[in-house]
């Protein structure tokens, strides 16, 4: 299994963002199935640390009780 730093996964997701862009729900919308594509790097970072902090820290903190 591979852990990565929260700035490893950053730039990870940066990275596969020039790719393929990463698309996120348009919360704005009352569209239930809208999205929209990131489009600035600040964007993306702002995404991928939001998601790391809810995900794999909580992960990790789960584990280390354990």
């Amino acid at each position: 299994m591979v852990h990565l730093s929260k700035e490893d996964f950053v730039q990870r997701c940066i990275a596969v963002h020039a790719v393929e862009p990463i698309r996120v729900r348009d919360e704005q919308s009352e569209d239930f199935d809208s999205s929209r594509v990131l489009t600035t790097e600040a964007e993306i970072r702002e995404h991928a640390e939001q998601w790391y902090d809810a995900f794999v820290a909580r992960n990790l903190a789960e584990e280390a009780q354990s």
